[in-house]
């Protein structure tokens, strides 16, 4: 009688097991990003934005848009993900969504990179406007203005945030009027105007030369 009843029970399927395996063939189906780090042009927070596009619309847990997330990792990317993952401590639990996006971040888009990515090259406002998200607070409001001139581009706002950065932090007491301009690009000229040196009152970039043997160029 028992081995009958067992028969008609059959195998048992986990419940969670299936409904994860769905779940994943659904995210599959919606044609996600990969991320390999060895292609060219790759870039981590589009990743993660899009990946997340789809996540969320399925309604998942947060722990399972790590997961899916994670799926989304080939070649070295999968590498590190193993890696990192059996690297948390015990009691760290299961992996949430906040927690592989901070650590998949601090991997391939650190902070220092965040500020001046060198893989911004599109000339879409869309693309300046997310740089400017990123910048420091010190140039912020003169990046804000600058991206809506004609011929600004993400490649030169790059240069003016850091132009204009560099030379806060040099004189922070002096009159913002001396700080570098968006001037408008002719030819192969430079694409901002050199700023007034507080130290020698010449127009230069960089650190002063005043009283050594160097020279600007």
């Amino acid at each position: 009688m028992t081995a009958q009843v067992n028969r008609d029970v059959g195998p048992r399927v986990n419940a969670n097991e299936s409904t994860l395996a769905s779940r994943l063939r659904d995210f599959v189906r919606m044609n996600p990003h990969i991320f390999l780090v060895s292609k060219v042009g790759e870039d981590p927070q589009e990743f993660l934005d899009e990946v997340y596009k789809i996540v969320n619309t399925m309604g998942v847990t947060s722990r399972e848009e790590a997961e899916l997330a994670s799926y989304q990792l080939k070649d070295i990317a999968q590498v590190w993900f193993t890696q990192w993952k059996a690297n948390r401590p015990v009691e760290a639990g299961l992996i949430e969504w906040e927690e592989f996006k901070g650590a998949f971040l601090s991997k391939y888009f650190p902070h220092e990179k965040r500020k001046y990515a060198p893989f911004l090259v599109s000339n879409s406002r869309d693309e300046m406007s997310r740089f400017v998200i990123g910048v420091s607070d010190l140039v912020k409001e003169e990046c804000c203005i600058a991206m809506f001139h004609d011929d600004m581009n993400i490649s030169r706002l790059v240069v003016y945030a850091q132009s204009i950065e560099e030379f806060k932090k040099r004189a922070p007491n002096q009159d913002s009027s001396s700080a570098p301009k968006v001037t408008q690009e002719r030819g192969s000229g430079p694409p901002f105007a050199k700023p007034n040196c507080h130290n020698c009152g010449k127009k230069h970039h960089g650190k002063c030369l005043a009283g050594t043997t160097g020279c600007y160029g």
